[in-house]
C-alpha cells in the first residue's frame, strides 16, 4: 500500500500548476477590484478633507509618495505580519492621516470632522481589502477542487451516485471519529499519546470502510481491505507524505523568501492533502482492478480452453470418420477377394535336367 500511495503522490505533482494557476487568477481578480476601490476611497477622503478646509489645492504626488513609503516600510519578508498590519484600523487610519497632512498640511482646525471622515474611509478600504482576500481565497478553493477532481479521476474515479454516498457516509463517520477521539483524549490525558494513536487507527479503519462501500462492495471481501497490515500502513503513509511536503517547503524557503515559499507551497500542500484523503480509495480501487483482471484472465483462459476442446473434438471426429472410411475400404477389398475365389495354379515347366530326374524317379518306382 505504501508503494502505491507514494507512486500516486509523486505522479500527482504533474498537476502542480493547477492550484497555483487558480490561486493566481483569484489574486488578480481580487487586486483588480481592491486597488480601484482603495484608490477611490482615498480620493474621496482627500476631497472631503479639502472641502472641509475650504478651497485648497492638494498635492497628489505627496499622497503617492506617502503611500509608497508606507508600503516600503512594511516587513515583506513576513507576509503574514504584513496582512495583519494592513488590515488593522490603526494602520489604515494613521496612513490616511499622514497622506492628508502630506497633501493639505495642518488639519487640526477640522479635527472632529477629519476623524469621522477617516473612519468612513478606513471602512471602505477595509472592505476593498476583504473583497480582494475573498476573491484570492475563492481562487485557491477553486484550485483545490479542480486539482482534487483531476487527481481523483487519475487514481480513484467514481460515479456521481457513489460521490454523494461517500459524502454522506464520510461526514457522519468523520464527525463521529473526531468526537470520539476528542472525548477519549480528554478522559485519558495521562495516556494522550496512546489515545491519539488509537484515534488515528480508527480513522484509518473508517477511511478503508468508506472506500470499500464506494469501490469494493460485493466485489472483494471486506477482510481483504480491513487487514491489520493496512491499518498500520495508512498512518505511516500519511506521515511520509507530510514529511516529504515539509522537506520540499523547507528547501523552497531556504532558496527564496517567505512570500514566494508560501505561494509555491500552496500547491504542495494541496496535492499532499488530496492524496492523503484518497489513499484508502486508491488502494481499494487497485484491489478491485486486480480482482477484475484476474477474473478476466480466468474467463479468457476458460474461453480458450473451450475453443481448444471444440477444435480437438472436431479433429477427433474427422479422424474417426477417416478411419471408418479406411476400414470400410479394406472390408470391401477382402469381400471382393473372397468372392472371386483362388486363382488357378499353373504348373510351370521345369528345365531338361529336372525332367530327366523326374523320369528316372518314376522308372525306379
Amino acid at each position: 500500500m505504501i508503494t502505491l500511495g507514494l507512486k500516486n503522490y509523486f505522479k500527482s505533482y504533474r498537476f502542480f500548476f493547477v492550484p497555483l494557476g487558480a490561486l493566481s487568477l483569484g489574486i488578480v481578480a481580487g487586486l483588480s477590484i481592491m486597488v480601484p476601490m482603495s484608490i477611490n476611497a482615498i480620493k474621496e477622503f482627500i476631497t472631503g478633507v479639502a472641502k472641509m478646509m475650504g478651497e485648497m489645492s492638494f498635492d497628489w504626488d505627496a499622497v503617492k509618495r506617502t503611500l509608497l513609503l508606507s508600503l516600503q516600510s512594511l516587513d515583506w519578508a513576513h507576509p503574514q505580519a504584513v496582512v495583519q498590519e494592513v488590515f488593522s484600523k490603526e494602520y489604515l487610519g494613521d496612513l490616511l492621516r499622514r497622506a492628508a497632512e502630506a497633501a493639505l498640511g495642518d488639519t487640526s482646525s477640522v479635527a472632529a470632522q477629519f476623524e469621522t471622515l477617516v473612519g468612513e474611509t478606513v471602512g471602505k478600504v477595509a472592505t476593498s481589502l476583504a473583497v480582494g482576500v475573498f476573491l484570492a481565497a475563492l481562487g485557491g478553493l477553486l484550485g483545490y477542487f479542480v486539482t482534487r477532481s483531476l487527481i481523483r479521476h487519475d487514481v480513484a474515479k467514481r460515479s456521481v451516485f457513489k460521490a454523494l454516498l461517500n459524502s454522506i457516509v464520510k461526514t457522519v463517520l468523520n464527525v463521529t471519529v473526531i468526537a470520539f477521539g476528542v472525548w477519549l483524549i480528554s478522559k485519558t490525558q495521562q495516556y494522550a499519546a496512546l489515545a491519539f494513536l488509537l484515534t488515528v487507527a480508527l480513522y484509518g479503519a473508517v477511511s478503508f470502510f468508506e472506500a470499500y462501500l464506494v469501490h469494493g462492495y460485493k466485489k472483494i471481501p471486506l477482510k481483504k481491505v480491513m487487514s491489520v497490515k493496512n491499518l498500520f500502513e495508512i498512518p505511516i503513509l500519511t506521515l511520509i507524505e507530510f514529511v516529504i511536503a515539509a522537506i520540499v517547503y523547507t528547501g523552497i524557503s531556504l532558496l527564496t523568501n517567505e512570500l514566494v515559499s508560501m505561494y509555491v507551497s500552496f500547491a504542495i500542500f494541496v496535492i499532499t492533502i488530496i492524496c492523503v484523503q484518497l489513499n484508502a480509495e486508491a488502494y481499494v480501487k487497485s484491489l478491485v482492478e486486480s480482482e477484475n483482471k484476474n477474473a478476466i484472465d480466468k474467463k479468457a483462459f476458460e474461453a480458450a480452453y473451450a475453443a481448444l476442446a471444440r477444435e480437438h473434438k472436431k479433429n477427433d471426429a474427422h479422424i474417426s470418420k477417416a478411419v471408418a472410411k479406411e476400414e470400410e475400404t479394406v472390408v470391401e477389398a477382402v469381400v471382393e477377394a473372397l468372392t472371386e475365389g483362388p486363382e488357378p495354379v499353373v504348373e510351370k515347366e521345369g528345365t531338361g535336367a529336372e525332367q530327366a530326374d523326374a523320369e528316372d524317379q518314376r522308372a525306379r518306382e
